[in-house]
């Protein structure tokens, strides 16, 4: 079963991060009709366990966020969700959160900021992260009239060309990663998020002291 591997502070230090918000087995591929899915599925299911951290696939603006419960169509169905929106169009829906989002609307974000926890929210049959791919042409992650998805991308195919480079693993590049960590802590703070902010300072602090050791740095 493929797997969709992301890094795990958006930059991973000595490697590239490829771009996914989430790492897991993919357990609905883009397309696929089954028991679950009798029309072509919008996006890729990855599955993982509840509280994975879910991360921004590249840098641009939160344009959605969506909560459980609002009694919106599109929350019925996706459950806690955001949608950002790069420079370029490129719009990603990450879906069924295990609570409202840690991001708002009109928020700048970089590649691998965090945006949510994942869980099972909205039409979900267990904990998985639901990402689907789409443009300024299709804004809304809307099928085709008669339910094909020709109007949508495929992120497993789209979303690795969009990662940016690895950063040189230096002290100083180190020192930065753990800076970023107490930056995000505080911004969670701000949001009532302080749970999923300790996780993402702990995910920072492992990768980059394990670059450190890797490099013989430390």
């Amino acid at each position: 079963m493929p797997t969709l591997q992301a890094g795990v502070s958006g930059q991973n230090v000595g490697d590239q991060w490829n771009g996914y918000p989430v790492s897991g087995p993919i357990t609905s591929r883009f397309g696929i009709i089954d028991d679950a899915h009798p029309q072509p599925h919008s996006g890729n299911d990855v599955a993982c366990d509840a509280g994975t951290l879910v991360r921004a696939p590249f840098a641009g603006q939160v344009v959605l966020v969506s909560r459980f419960g609002d009694g919106v169509r599109w929350t019925e169905i996706f459950g806690n969700s955001a949608v950002i929106r790069g420079e370029d169009g490129m719009r990603c829906l990450t879906a069924h959160y295990q609570d409202p989002p840690a991001v708002t609307v009109g928020q700048s974000v970089q590649a691998g900021d965090v945006l949510g926890a994942a869980g099972s929210t909205g039409q979900s049959t267990g904990v998985h992260v639901h990402i689907g791919l789409s443009d300024d042409s299709n804004p809304n992650f809307s099928k085709d009239e008669d339910g094909g998805v020709t109007r949508l991308l495929d992120a497993m195919t789209h979303l690795s060309p969009l990662a940016p480079a690895a950063p040189t693993p230096t002290r100083r590049g180190y020192a930065s990663e753990l800076v970023a960590s107490a930056q995000i802590v505080a911004q969670m703070i701000e949001r009532d998020a302080l749970a999923i902010g300790v996780d993402a300072m702990l995910d920072h602090v492992i990768a980059t002291v394990g670059a450190l050791k890797a490099s013989g740095g430390g």
